[in-house]
């Protein structure tokens, strides 16, 4: 069994361009040549948004959706989308506690909580001002975590110019949600790929699966596995264009 995972937004999915039509339909159509094969969205929305964007771009239909940065994962079976429990339960027993992490970092300055409509069971999430020393902010918060049960991931809105913060299971994550599901399925570490291209992949990328980094990925990631072509492929082409390029070289069309 083979599983492909990927990120939406700026991976698959442009934030700022119109979404190349035809590089969807291409994908769709090398996926659909993949023996043996499962599909995952792994994504920092909610599952509603992804359910939409999903649906707004025509995207081929997954197996497992695991939102909220991999924090949720849910399966389809039989045309219906339903939570597993199991995975909800394996992040529970992490001992993760929201109320006693706010309350750790109600004294970090320079950091206030995203809307709660983001907010989930396993995901704290907080909006970082990136004026000033904020990468030392970054390394008091992950002082605070270091003897937790949470892991802080890190990434940029370049939009709105603003950090953002996800605390999450150590456990769990899209690198936690990515070994699940490769163990769910019962797929091999080399019959794994996962694409992305920002912060908040870093950890699915480091995970030991084969990876994707779109050509549209930050300088600092695209410096980090520039040495890694045979695990992680450094593609040329941006977002789905990216994609393609590294399914072509990983699956040998």
């Amino acid at each position: 069994m083979k599983l492909f995972a990927c990120d939406l937004d700026n991976t698959l999915i442009p934030q700022q361009e119109e979404v190349g039509r035809d590089n969807i339909n291409e994908l769709n159509r090398l996926l659909k040549l993949i023996p043996n094969l499962k599909i995952a969205y792994i994504s920092g929305r909610n599952f509603t948004l992804t359910l939409k964007v999903l649906s707004e771009h025509h995207l081929l239909k997954p197996d497992f959706i695991a939102p909220d940065v991999g924090n949720s994962i849910y399966v389809l079976k039989q045309g219906e989308w339903s939570k597993d429990t199991k995975y909800q339960n394996y992040l529970a027993a992490t001992g993760f506690d929201q109320e006693k992490i706010k309350r750790q970092l109600k004294n970090i300055k320079n950091i206030y909580p995203q809307e709660k409509e983001v907010q989930s069971e396993f995901k704290l999430s907080y909006y970082l001002d990136l004026g000033g020393e904020y990468k030392d902010v970054l390394s008091d918060i992950k002082q605070v975590l270091k003897k937790s049960s949470a892991q802080l991931i890190y990434s940029e809105d370049e939009l709105k110019n603003i950090g953002l913060l996800d605390i999450v299971p150590k456990k769990g994550g899209k690198a936690g949600a990515l070994k699940f599901l490769a163990e769910k399925i019962g797929a091999e570490k080399d019959k794994v790929v996962y694409a992305g291209d920002s912060g908040n992949d870093l950890n699915a990328l480091n995970a030991g699966f084969k990876g994707i980094l779109v050509g549209n990925a930050s300088k600092d990631l695209r410096d980090l596995f520039s040495q890694e072509s045979s695990r992680v492929y450094v593609a040329k082409n941006r977002f789905s264009g990216g994609i393609i390029e590294g399914i072509r070289y990983l699956f040998s069309f």
